[in-house]
């Protein structure tokens, strides 16, 4: 069974990245909660943007990979379901991330511009915290699978026919 592409290896970068989305998406929850313990998303932020424009990308790659595998709906639905939605949202907290990086780069000296890019970037600041909740739960569901299906593959394949353990 595939998942997110080629194994553990893409979930594992997948995990971190949401972890690193969900650091900086919850970030201006962090803030005003305790005002005193922002600082290390302060000193963090002018690495948000390069994080988000990652996160995006790898959220697009997870999405075509797991539409490649729409095969696993019939024997997992419930994983690809997550997958998708991990995709997704790795899509999203990249793109509201990135968004000023990239925005800043590319409005330069237009004054009208950079009003428009800052109105975007206003409206689709009040998803942040809730999709850096949503990673931050995305990202502990897809640990649990990749330490838990090791695990269980483990057990499956050390046990022979002949040598289910029985009770005694």
């Amino acid at each position: 069974m595939m998942l997110a592409g080629s194994g553990s290896f893409e979930l594992t970068i997948s995990v971190v990245l949401l972890l690193l989305l969900a650091f900086f998406g919850l970030g201006p929850a962090v803030q005003a909660l305790y005002p005193g313990r922002g600082a290390l998303v302060e000193k963090a932020a002018p690495a948000a943007g390069v994080i988000g424009i990652v996160g995006f990308l790898w959220g697009i790659w997870v999405a075509i990979r797991t539409l490649i595998g729409i095969g696993m709906v019939g024997t997992v639905p419930l994983v690809w379901l997550f997958m998708m939605i991990a995709a997704l949202t790795l899509a999203a907290l990249g793109f509201l991330l990135g968004y000023g990086l990239v925005a800043n780069q590319l409005q330069g000296k237009n004054e009208a511009l950079a009003a428009r890019g800052n109105e975007v970037q206003q409206r689709i600041r009040a998803f942040q915290v809730p999709l850096g909740l949503v990673a931050l739960f995305l990202a502990g569901f897809h640990l649990a699978l990749l330490v838990g299906l090791g695990a269980v593959l483990r057990m499956i394949t050390s046990f022979g026919p002949a040598t289910v353990p029985t009770m005694p």
